[in-house]
């Protein structure tokens, strides 16, 4: 009878999940203080929103961008980053979002903290983390993933934690005050091309001179093993004629998706997208010389402790959840996938999909089974899941390269 009542409840959660899933993301840009603080978060937020709408396919009207200054952008921007509008902004998500569907919202700017009590800086009053979480109360039936990339942010992972909710923080406490460059590695690594291999410092200088035709840009590529892969810069144009510089160098896209995509699947998962910006941030710390002042946390179990290193093989720890996590709306495809005509390639990624969406279909039936019988089945999943993505990575080494 158990085994009947659980295949039931399988079923019915596959055939949710198998319906048209929808991505509500939320992007919020608090108040800049200096102009070079403006100029940084404007430029992370916008690449977030175009991402959001032309890299991962999310509607533009589920989309909505709030910003210090909607003048600057009003294509884009749809009102001022206040409070009231924070909150009008969720109200109006939770009103149109289906049950199964996943809201992400993530809050660029700075942070502060005032008697005990963690702050996001906007216009006008600051919220706290209890604001968040009162107002996080309307997303009960939703799935939630909450980034708050800000300085002092770390009390939000205490305070937001809870069933279905994926909160990640720049720090691991409020007394992390100093700037973050958490949110422009994160923001790397969900909207890919555009310029993420180089230090946060450099987001908002404009070079003096333009490099030469053919000039080498150096790239860091973080590699699944967490070792660095260092591509030494160089202002030496290629010669045609030197048969060891005729290699064409990796293109900027490929660096940075091999950067984030530890597994190399393809595509990058809020896990791994957590997970570089991390090393990132400390790569650049340890570059400078300088002690690292800020730690990022995620938490997925609903503990509200949070992990600096989340580990989704462990069970009841922490990233099990954000592996399997997107910002791409739909069924997740991969770069391969859409390139590739190979039956047998075809046949594998087909395969892959359908064990997805038996682990996301297995995720909603968390509160219906009993904690053990729950765990041993996603565990079964999950490695059901790692060994086809093995098989899937062999298959592409054997199919030649276009």
């Amino acid at each position: 009878m158990k085994a009947a009542s659980c295949a039931i409840l399988f079923s019915l959660a596959f055939a949710a999940t198998a319906a048209a899933q929808q991505h509500h993301v939320i992007v919020v840009s608090g108040l800049g203080g200096a102009q070079e603080y403006r100029d940084r978060f404007h430029d992370w937020s916008t690449r977030l929103v175009d991402a959001a709408v032309e890299r991962h396919g999310i509607p533009a009207d589920q989309v909505v961008y709030l910003a210090e200054r909607p003048d600057r952008d009003p294509e884009r921007i749809e009102a001022r980053s206040t409070w009231e509008n924070v909150q009008t902004a969720i109200t109006a998500v939770a009103e149109r979002a289906a049950a199964a569907d996943l809201v992400l919202i993530v809050l660029i700017g700075h942070g502060s903290s005032s008697g005990g009590a963690s702050q996001f800086n906007l216009p006008g009053p600051d919220p706290t983390v209890d604001d968040f979480a009162v107002a996080l109360d309307e997303l009960r039936a939703q799935r939630v993933v909450f980034v708050n990339t800000a300085s002092a942010s770390g009390e939000f992972v205490a305070g937001l934690s809870g069933p279905n909710r994926t909160i990640i923080t720049a720090t691991k406490t409020a007394r992390e005050r100093n700037e973050t460059k958490f949110g422009g590695f994160f923001v790397d690594a969900i909207a890919g091309p555009i310029a993420a291999a180089r230090p946060v410092e450099e987001m908002d200088a404009t070079p003096d001179t333009e490099a030469p035709p053919g000039a080498r840009v150096g790239a860091t590529i973080l590699m699944p093993d967490g070792s660095v892969d260092a591509l030494e810069a160089s202002t030496k144009p290629d010669d045609p004629d030197d048969p060891d510089d005729t290699a064409p160098e990796p293109a900027a896209e490929d660096a940075i998706d091999d950067a984030a995509d530890a597994n190399k699947d393809g595509r990058t998962s809020l896990l791994e997208a957590f997970d570089y910006a991390r090393r990132e941030v400390a790569r650049v710390y340890e570059q400078d010389g300088l002690l690292l002042t800020e730690h990022a946390m995620l938490d997925d179990n609903g503990d509200g402790e949070g992990s600096d290193e989340p580990d989704p093989v462990a069970i009841g720890a922490d990233g099990r959840v954000a592996q399997s996590l997107f910002f791409t709306a739909g069924p997740v495809r991969a770069a391969n996938e859409l390139e590739t005509d190979d039956p047998a390639l075809l046949a594998l990624y087909a395969e892959r999909r359908t064990i997805e969406e038996r682990v996301e279909a297995h995720r909603m039936l968390k509160d219906g089974l009993a904690t053990d019988v729950y765990e041993q089945e996603l565990e079964r999943l999950l490695v059901e899941l790692a060994l086809k993505n093995r098989e899937v990575r062999e298959a592409e080494a054997e199919v030649p390269q276009r």
